[in-house]
């Protein structure tokens, strides 16, 4: 019995600094998550209408409307989609933009279509279809020949 008993004794530091060691592991992960918990939660309370925001996909987007859970975000003027406030990473800053989206395109009268201004439009692409496309071309009808 005296060798079991030596035995134990001398793992008994060992066990002790294992123990304290897992102790503060899980203190760290339990603080590092209520950080996340609490920034996530900053981010959601601070959401405004109007506000530039990226999505986890990478879009840049305003937001429209804000819910409990979704948001309309607009994308582009006149484009909207709902999405998770969850896929809201975070809120743009005013130096992070590199294009400005403006919205000087004027519908035609009568017509839910945007025109393209004046001088976006001659810059003198006139032909969009590639060659030998068969836009143009008729198409026999169901009781003709193909061939």
């Amino acid at each position: 019995m005296p060798l079991l008993a030596s035995g134990f004794g001398s793992m008994m530091p060992l066990l002790l600094v294992l123990i304290v060691f897992l102790g503060l592991m899980s203190f760290m992960t339990r603080r590092q998550a209520k950080k996340q918990q609490e920034a996530r939660a900053s981010l959601e309370n601070g959401l405004r209408p109007g506000t530039r925001v990226v999505l986890t996909s990478g879009i840049f987007c305003t937001i429209d409307t804000l819910g409990d859970k979704q948001a309309w975000v607009e994308l582009a003027p006149g484009c909207k989609i709902v999405v998770l406030k969850a896929a809201i990473t975070r809120v743009v800053d005013d130096d992070e933009e590199e294009f400005i989206v403006e919205d000087d395109v004027t519908p035609v009268p009568g017509s839910t279509e945007p025109t393209v201004p004046a001088e976006e439009a001659s810059d003198g692409a006139t032909n969009l279809v590639p060659e030998g496309s068969a836009t143009g071309q008729e198409y026999p009808s169901a009781g003709e020949d193909r061939a």
